[in-house]
């Protein structure tokens, strides 16, 4: 009788996980509503230090459902491949569920030609002033904002902060030309973005697929 439930104690934990190990996290809707577009959405944004024009196009996208195999749960992807007319490199949009497992959404950007980082630049499910993993900071929500003479509503301004332990050679793999500070209005996408290198673009045009 002793041996039969020590049995069962030692494999409790192993039922327990074996029972999570289905647990599905979805894309949280704040990243839906903000940053999650289809292909053929399109933004076009102005420099406003000189003026140049850069349209970027969703070219195409997808949306996986991904396995963790350390903890044993599922979790959505969304994946957006970006063309840019300005700087003629295409950008990967990747939005990840439970990035901590606690129903977020990080969504990160890079250019697919480089083997630099990639930056965080979109938090769902966060309070201002509350940053995920140390590396993007949800800075203000504006419930209206101006921006190149328009008006948009319901808008959330973020920062691509260091997380403290980046050494210098980390920070110097960072795209100089990704978001450091970016705006986003609901159902719109990116309405103003400071890149690391200094610009600042605008948008000024867009035509958006949820």
């Amino acid at each position: 009788m002793k041996m039969r439930w020590l049995l069962l104690l030692l494999l409790f934990p192993l039922c327990a996980c074996l029972k999570e190990a289905g647990k599905n996290y979805y894309l949280h809707q704040d990243a839906r509503d903000y940053a999650v577009f289809q292909q053929d959405s399109r933004w076009v944004y102005q420099n406003a230090n000189n003026a140049q024009i850069d349209t970027n196009t969703i070219l195409n996208s997808a949306l996986e459902m991904k396995t963790s195999l350390i903890l044993q749960y599922h979790y959505e992807v969304h994946y957006s491949t970006l063309k840019s007319s300005w700087y003629r490199e295409n950008l990967v949009y990747t939005a990840i569920a439970n990035a901590d497992e606690i129903n977020r959404t990080a969504i990160s950007l890079k250019y697919a030609a480089h083997l630099w980082l990639s930056k965080d630049i979109f938090a769902a499910n966060l309070q201002v002033n509350q940053a995920i993993f140390e590396k993007v900071l949800y800075v203000k929500h504006y419930p209206v904002y101006e921006v190149a003479g328009k008006t948009y509503t319901d808008v959330r301004e973020f920062e691509a902060i260091y997380p403290p332990d980046y050494t210098q050679q980390e920070i110097d793999k960072i795209d100089q030309r990704t978001p450091q500070r970016v705006w986003y209005a609901r159902h719109v996408g990116i309405i103003k973005k400071q890149l690391f290198n200094g610009e600042t673009w605008h948008l000024i045009q867009h035509e958006v697929k949820q």
